[in-house]
C-alpha cells in the first residue's frame, strides 16, 4: 500500500506589546525619575525591524537630555525627536527591547498622565508629583 507523507512548516506571528513605566512614583517636584518604554514580542514568531514608538507627551512636566537616553540593546535604535523612537533590528519571539529616559520633574505638584503609542496600542502611566524636594 503506498504511503503519502507531507511536511508543513508552521511560521508563528509577531505580536508586540508596549509598556510604559516611571520610577519612582510618586516623585517630588525637582527630583529625578526614569521613564522606561518596553516593547515585548509576545508572539510565536520574530518581528521584523522598522518598529516605531511615539511618546508625544514626553517632556510634559519634566525635562530630559537626549544624550542621557539608554537603549537595550544598545544598537539599532534611532531617536527622531519629538518623542519618536525607531528600532531597526528584528525582535525574536519571547524577547524585548527598551528605552530608558532619565528625567527631571519640573511640575510643581499634581498628576501627570503620559502615554506612549506603538503601531496598534498605547500604554499610559500617571505619575503623582508631590511638593518641592529639599534634596540637592
Amino acid at each position: 500500500m503506498p504511503t503519502h507523507t507531507e511536511s508543513h512548516s508552521i511560521t508563528g506571528t509577531c505580536d508586540l506589546q508596549i509598556t510604559k513605566t516611571i520610577t519612582p512614583n510618586p516623585v517630588s517636584s525637582g527630583s529625578d525619575a526614569t521613564i522606561t518604554l518596553t516593547v515585548n514580542n509576545i508572539g510565536k514568531g520574530s518581528c521584523l525591524g522598522g518598529i516605531s514608538i511615539t511618546d508625544p507627551q514626553l517632556g510634559l512636566g519634566m525635562n530630559f537630555d537626549t544624550n542621557t537616553i539608554t537603549y537595550t540593546p544598545s544598537t539599532g535604535w534611532t531617536y527622531k525627536g519629538s518623542g519618536q523612537f525607531s528600532y531597526a533590528d528584528s525582535i525574536p519571539d519571547g524577547s524585548f527591547v527598551s528605552v530608558s529616559i532619565p528625567v527631571k520633574i519640573t511640575a510643581s505638584s499634581g498628576a501627570i498622565t503620559n502615554c506612549v503609542k506603538g503601531a496598534y496600542q498605547q500604554s499610559c502611566v500617571t505619575v503623582t508629583v508631590t511638593g518641592v524636594s529639599l534634596r540637592k
